[in-house]
């Protein structure tokens, strides 16, 4: 009878650690770069996103890795197919290289100018011979690029400050993101800048997983299966109310 129970606990830890435990689940490796709420490196979950991304995820069997890198580099893995690419916007571009999500968030992306400037967005021509500083390999609307004179930041905050002093007349950032970053890294910011009157864009938020990437499609189609059941159950309004996000619920 010992015998028994010890060739059985032999195996049992054999199987363990081979990695065939139906509780281990398959280990996904998910990118993208500091982008809080969403994506915040100091928080103890990691952000919005990383908290819906690793919970629909986790109802599927999966579990999740972040990997926290700048947004250029995060795009090339994925599009290798070494991880999955998340707090995307969807564009063409992107729909024909990856599988793309169902949106779990919406992003209303805005105008930063200095207070007082006076500057109302009505459109494309509003922007004509304006200094707007842009994020480095973030989707813009190449219209739109056609009109302002573009000025290249390497994050939103070096661009706030570049309109602080008047070196740039605007930045344009997802609205959310903007004042959770000011408030988190340059709150004197606050009393110079203010959010213009109407937003550029209003869009969505996907994960996204390289079409050459094995298992991509199947992924995003889990993701989705996930995201589903998080609403169901209440969970996914949840998380967005810890974070004062409810605002950007897509229902």
């Amino acid at each position: 009878m010992v015998k028994v129970r010890y060739a059985l606990l032999i195996m049992a830890v054999m199987w363990l650690t081979s990695g065939g435990s139906a509780f281990a689940g398959r280990v996904l490796t998910v990118a993208g770069d500091p982008w809080g709420p969403y994506l915040d490196p100091g928080h103890h979950r990691l952000g919005l996103s990383a908290e819906l991304v690793r919970e629909a995820l986790g109802t599927q069997g999966y579990r999740v890795e972040f990997k926290i890198i700048d947004w250029l580099k995060a795009q090339e893995m994925a599009s290798r197919g070494e991880v999955i690419l998340m707090n995307a916007w969807y564009t063409p571009d992107r729909a024909s290289a990856f599988f793309v999500s169902d949106p779990y968030l919406r992003s209303r992306v805005v105008f930063l100018a200095r207070r007082g400037s006076g500057f109302k967005y009505r459109g494309i021509e509003s922007l004509k011979g304006l200094r707007v500083g842009r994020m480095r390999g973030y989707a813009y609307d190449p219209e739109f690029i056609k009109v302002y004179i573009p000025y290249d930041g390497v994050s939103f905050i070096d661009l706030a400050r570049k309109v602080a002093s008047r070196r740039i007349d605007l930045v344009p950032e997802d609205q959310l993101v903007a004042l959770w970053e000011l408030k988190k890294k340059e709150p004197l910011l606050l009393d110079k800048l203010q959010v213009v009157e109407g937003p550029l864009k209003e869009t969505t938020v996907h994960l996204m997983a390289s079409r050459v990437m094995p298992d991509g499609e199947e992924t995003i189609r889990a993701f989705n299966r996930g995201l589903k059941e998080l609403k169901r159950s209440g969970q996914y309004r949840a998380i967005l109310a810890a974070y004062g996000a409810s605002s950007v619920e897509v229902r």
